[in-house]
């Protein structure tokens, strides 16, 4: 799989197996530059916005399934939120609700 992470302006491709996880996306998430310091995976946000409308990844009860359980295969884009506004993200979760 290819999966995009974007955080805030920034983008970076990475390639996992289909079988890999959200928790090990979630960890390539945690080392990229911009990303805060979180304790754990849990903290982060993170949305699958590969298609509209946006999809808010948990990771408190997603975080064992694969990428290709999670229609991130064979390429996806996950937005991760960083600290303070994200214009980007909140876009993204905002087409994601239905408003009318």
């Amino acid at each position: 799989a290819k999966v995009c992470v974007h955080v805030g302006a920034s983008s970076t491709w990475r390639r996992f197996n289909s079988a890999d996880t959200l928790e090990d996306v979630l960890n390539f998430v945690r080392s990229l530059p911009g990303v805060p310091p979180v304790a754990s995976t849990h903290e982060l946000r993170v949305a699958d916005v590969t298609t509209r409308p946006a999809k808010r990844l948990d990771p408190s009860t997603q975080l064992g399934l694969t990428l290709q359980t999670l229609d991130l295969w064979p390429t996806g884009h996950v937005r991760c939120r960083v600290n303070g506004s994200d214009e980007a993200y909140d876009e993204a979760m905002m087409a994601a609700m239905d408003i009318n």
